[in-house]
């Protein structure tokens, strides 16, 4: 059944993504095995995998960023049950759409999803380091690591065409260690440079985003007798 299905979703999406989704979501739900939990969930994923076709899905991720207030949170509770179940044919279609996801639920979302269908995906994943903002490289960057595989750490290296230096020393740390000689050099040009608002910045997007590869090389510069000079803030 799930060829017409799949059909019908497709065309109701071309005008409202969102009734799209709430009909998945219900067809979700008329799956039942009494007494079967597994068997039960275990059918719904299947049948909301078939009938959501990419195309419908990149919809209903665009929907979600066009939302009124009073329907964001069902919204979300959907898409959580529809990300629950897509399978690698939907990877292209998630990895496309991560740069137009805001921070938040559904960029959490597509990250767990890409982290449990990432094998085999490594190389499309490093590819986006180069146009990726600097919170979404650094995304970029763990869902590497959590993946773990010898493709997803060669993929690291990708992030060298990151414009971001801290997307490029968190890589470099997963790399080389976070005493590693390139981790230091990036380091240094960053937390030395002429400018006090350079510094600062970087500084505070070190605590931010919990940039670990810089730990040691401030406890050496706190070690230091010029460091007693800097200006109060930094």
């Amino acid at each position: 059944v799930t060829a017409p299905l799949r059909r019908a979703v497709d065309g109701l999406c071309a005008g409202e993504p969102e009734k799209a989704m709430d009909m998945i979501v219900q067809l979700r739900e008329t799956v039942e095995v009494e007494g079967q939990d597994l068997e039960t969930e275990t059918l719904r994923n299947t049948i909301t995998a078939e009938i959501l076709s990419p195309r419908t899905l990149l919809d209903i991720l665009k929907g979600s960023n066009t939302l009124a207030d009073d329907r964001r949170q069902p919204y979300l509770d959907g898409l959580s049950k529809v990300l629950e179940c897509i399978q690698s044919q939907h990877f292209e279609t998630a990895i496309g759409f991560l740069p137009e996801s805001p921070p938040g639920k559904i960029r959490v979302l597509l990250l767990d999803f890409m982290r449990r269908a990432g094998p085999g995906h490594e190389a499309t994943i490093g590819a986006q380091f180069a146009t990726a903002d600097l919170e979404l490289g650094l995304d970029l960057v763990r869902l590497l690591v959590a993946i773990d595989s010898d493709a997803a750490r060669e993929s690291i290296s990708m992030a060298s065409s990151s414009p971001h230096p801290l997307v490029r020393i968190e890589a470099l740390g997963q790399l080389e260690g976070v005493s590693g000689p390139r981790v230091r050099a990036e380091l240094r040009r960053l937390l030395e440079d002429d400018e006090l608002d350079v510094r600062l910045a970087a500084l505070r997007a070190m605590a931010d985003y919990g940039i670990a590869a810089a730990g040691p090389f401030l406890v050496l510069r706190m070690q230091d007798k010029s460091f007693l000079k800097l200006p109060f803030d930094e």
